[in-house]
């Protein structure tokens, strides 16, 4: 950047950081129906000279007010647009996190934010900048009186500052921090600091008084400058935890009852954080307990809760934890763990004593539950809240060298990809994760739409599915895994159908590139409907999101992504013989649908209903691309079910993802196939041992009668008959190739069916 030493504004590309006047068109309502276009000017916003003069305004120049951060150095990163000067909107907030990490800075404050907009690239930018580069990140907790979260203060690795003030005790003169009421509050504050009638800075050679959160981060900012000064062997993470555990606890005082754990360690002690280096610091930073619920045989498994623990500052000499529970569901019947002697920076893991707890089967699908740990050592006390799901409704298909995580709302990828507790793989194919956000829409005639992928508002997702049957794994001989789940829309007018979706996965090639999904679509209407449209909705990120092209190939039925260097592909293809659906959507576009700014209703018609003639991106730069792969089915019957099959691969080339296809439809007409045969039989108890077998395969409780056995293939062909003379037979089927065969049971006529497999 030329000419950036006083600082660089990203959002303008040019380095002047001021707040600026910007002239934009207004059109202005006319009395008689004739509007009028003017041109108005707005002035800058002022909002970052009230932030910046609270951390870095001069001292000891009898001028104005004293920054906290006495002598530290100052670095302006401007990223508002100046059209936006009276919006507020920080559009280039973690661009200017990257640069200021990037340019040498340890502190960065942000004072910004809002609710509902948690996002994966930005905890990876957060991320980046306090492991790769050292920087303590900090950031306002919020304005509004309510408890949420708030980004990017509720992101992990961000030490996050809620607004105090200050009340006067009724029984006594003594001063007494409370919770600004103007406060947002929470379980991922860390601390606070005095945000209410703040006198600081204000654009150009002015003061004022001003309120908020924004004022309360960069106190802490500051302190965090001259502890970083001081204490220079500290890192980012350490001079947080410093900042945090010498905060003054304020949660215990009556006017603060209400806020009990949810305003951090206290108010901040700028004297207590440059002198009081005694005190520990632990905090968990993983543990099994989401795993342990998922891979429970039952909801009311007693589970072994394993942490990993990590102690920042001064060691510990007899340091204990207890594990409580907040919600009634979950049950914790060991709740006491040793520890004893953690050094600085060590880690420690509670293997030889262990936190148990119980899981109660009452809450609903996906409840999220808070726990929280009580830390104890001589004089350090603390505490730690973290979460867990339970009653989890998806689960990951992950035979093979690609693993997708699926939910029983239709929803791919993913569980919940706008929120902090996003749980499974995404779509993951040798250490790469594809696959930013997916989910089934269908839409039916007369513009209904049914759908669990973003929204208009482009930071939630739509909830349209409700779970008839939760997605479980279920015994399978045609696949190496198979999963299966039922749902339908929340309202019936929209798309009436009932969906069962049913997913294979095989572990062994050319099997081993991809997943078959089947949908199987029931009318619940007591009309015909005339068209539906179902597609998968997916949100490639390929390596680098911005650089990927999306193509289609009819001859496969396959739309597909891939990085502009042709190393790394994903695709979609529909196995079933439909008309085909396949639309790729440019994320940045601003003149056709693009997906920043979200994704209404009528683009995911548009998306459905075209065809594949907006099937093909494939620039010389690439971009950040999404595509809709689907089907129609045409004429669908009261009560009558209908099935669509799409096959999700990924590869190394484009070659890899129709070698897919292909095995793909071998798979499913195999399926088919054998579904065929079943269904011709009722009996399915006969009893097989061993299955799987080797050589030999054992019949008991044939049923008085049996006449004729006959071995089938998948195909239905009869390989083998044999006259039976008992009620248990012994035969040999060392000549079978491995695979999946039928035993049929001729009885006087009748027939039963069952299986084996053959190893």
């Amino acid at each position: 950047y030329i000419d950036n030493f006083s600082g660089w504004d990203i959002a303008n590309n040019d380095n002047d950081v001021r707040a600026k006047q910007a002239t934009v068109q207004k059109t202005i309502k006319g009395s008689k129906g004739q509007d009028s276009i003017i041109n108005v000017t707005l002035n800058g916003y002022g909002h970052a000279s009230l932030v910046a003069g609270v951390s870095s305004a001069s001292t000891n120049n009898f001028l104005g007010i004293a920054g906290t951060g006495f002598k530290c150095k100052f670095l302006p990163v401007k990223g508002m647009l100046d059209i936006d000067a009276e919006k507020g909107s920080v559009n280039y907030g973690y661009q200017g996190l990257i640069y200021a990490a990037n340019h040498g800075c340890k502190i960065v404050n942000l004072s910004w934010g809002s609710t509902n907009s948690f996002s994966h690239a930005a905890q990876d930018a957060i991320n980046y900048a306090v492991f790769n580069k050292d920087v303590l990140v900090i950031a306002a907790a919020g304005n509004q009186d309510v408890d949420q979260n708030y980004y990017p203060a509720s992101y992990e690795n961000v030490l996050s500052v809620a607004a105090s003030s200050i009340k006067k005790s009724q029984t006594s003169d003594q001063i007494i921090d409370i919770k600004a009421d103007f406060a947002t509050y929470n379980y991922e504050v860390d601390l606070c600091a005095p945000g209410a009638s703040i006198y600081t800075t204000y654009k150009s050679n002015n003061y004022t008084s001003s309120k908020g959160s924004s004022l309360a981060a960069p106190q802490v900012a500051g302190a965090a400058a001259l502890v970083r000064s001081k204490y220079k062997d500290l890192s980012a993470l350490q001079v947080g935890e410093l900042l945090r555990v010498t905060a003054d606890v304020m949660d215990t005082n009556i006017f603060n009852k209400a806020y009990v754990g949810k305003l951090g360690k206290g108010r901040l002690n700028m004297l207590k954080a440059l002198t009081a280096s005694k005190s520990p610091s632990v905090r968990m930073y993983h543990n099994n307990l989401s795993e342990s619920v998922l891979q429970a045989s039952s909801s009311a498994d007693t589970l072994t809760l394993l942490a990993d623990f990590v102690n920042f500052l001064h060691p510990t000499k007899d340091l204990t934890i207890t594990l409580h529970s907040l919600s009634p569901n979950v049950v914790v019947i060991d709740s006491l763990s040793k520890m004893q002697i953690i050094k600085t920076l060590d880690s420690a893991t509670n293997i030889l004593d262990p936190f148990k707890v119980v899981i109660l089967p009452n809450g609903k699908a996906n409840e999220v539950i808070t726990l929280r740990l009580s830390y104890n050592d001589s004089a350090y006390t603390d505490h730690q809240y973290f979460y867990i799901i339970v009653n989890p409704n998806y689960l990951t298909m992950d035979t093979n060298e690609i693993s997708l995580t699926e939910s029983g709302v239709g929803r791919l990828g993913l569980h919940d990809v706008f929120s902090k507790m996003t749980t499974g793989v995404g779509l993951q194919y040798k250490g790469n994760t594809l696959l930013y956000e997916g989910g089934l829409m269908i839409s039916a005639s007369g513009g209904r739409l049914s759908n669990c992928v973003r929204n208009e508002k482009g930071n939630a997702q739509d909830n349209n599915f409700v779970p008839l049957k939760d997605i479980r794994f279920v015994p399978s001989v045609t696949a190496d895994q198979e999963s299966f789940t039922e749902f339908q829309d929340t309202n019936k007018l929209n798309v009436p159908v009932s969906i069962s979706q049913r997913s294979w996965a095989w572990k062994d090639a050319p099997s081993n590139k991809h997943i078959l999904i089947e949908y199987s679509l029931k009318n619940l209407s007591s009309t015909k409907i005339d068209t539906i449209r179902a597609g998968i909705f997916a949100d490639w990120d390929l390596d680098n999101s911005n650089s990927n092209r999306g193509n289609w190939d009819n001859s496969s039925s396959l739309g597909y992504t891939f990085t502009t260097d042709n190393s790394l592909y994903g695709g979609i293809a529909v196995i079933s013989k439909l008309t085909p659906i396949c639309y790729t959507i440019d994320n940045a576009s601003t003149t056709a649908i693009g997906l920043y700014d979200g994704f209404t209703k009528t683009e995911k018609l548009t998306t459905l209903s075209q065809g594949t003639k907006n099937s093909q991106f494939i620039t010389l730069k690439g971009s950040d691309l999404s595509q809709v792969v689907g089907a129609e089915i045409y004429s669908l019957q009261p009560s009558e079910t209908r099935k669509i099959c799409f096959s999700i691969q990924a590869g190394d080339n484009l070659s890899d993802l129709k070698t897919s296809v292909s095995d793909a439809q071998l798979k499913y007409a195999m399926i088919n196939t054998v579904t065929q045969v079943e269904n011709e039989f009722d009996n399915h108890e006969i009893t097989v041992f061993p299955n799987p077998a080797n050589d030999r395969l054992s019949l008991i409780n044939l049923g008085d009668g049996a006449t004729v056995i006959e071995i089938l293939n998948v195909q239905g062909q009869i390989l083998s008959t044999i006259k039976l003379h008992a009620n248990e037979i012994d035969i040999n089927i060392s000549r079978l190739e491995s695979g999946l065969y039928f035993v049929k049971i001729i009885n006087h006529g009748a027939s039963t069916l069952t299986k084996f497999v053959k190893n």
